[in-house]
């Protein structure tokens, strides 16, 4: 019985070890194409650097304004907080990365329990959102 099914074991692996040489045997890539790919590689990177020198950023005026970037910006000795206590502590939240932010809230809380924490939205869901504030509060 063991025979058999060291025979049979050895035929598998035999078997399965020709089909791989037979049809996964590829012709290695000569040195000409890997030169030529790579030459084709470094003049679109060479082109794509001159098209990036060239283009500006447009930003939208409206979240220009949202992030604070206004003609009279609020700037750090004119204007404190009056009611925090340094330091602030400043994070961001994407989507997905509520269960994160939560505990990286909770656990400021729990070390710093007199500072303020700030938590930017940057794109998390409105079930994300409600799930952060509840858990915070």
């Amino acid at each position: 019985m063991r025979t058999k099914n060291f025979m049979v074991t050895l035929c598998v692996v035999v078997s399965v070890s020709l089909i791989f040489i037979i049809f996964g045997q590829q012709k290695p890539e000569s040195i000409q194409n890997i030169v030529t790919t790579t030459n084709k590689q470094i003049k679109n990177f060479k082109d794509n650097l001159r098209d990036a020198e060239t283009k500006t950023l447009n930003a939208d005026e409206k979240y220009l304004n949202i992030l604070g970037f206004t003609q009279t910006p609020r700037l750090y000795p004119k204007n404190i907080w009056r009611n925090t206590s340094l330091p602030v502590v400043v994070t961001y939240v994407t989507n997905g990365q509520e269960s994160q932010a939560i505990g990286l809230i909770l656990n400021v809380a729990k070390i710093l329990p007199n500072n303020t924490i700030l938590a930017y939205n940057l794109g998390i869901s409105d079930h994300g959102l409600k799930m952060v504030i509840i858990e915070y509060t």
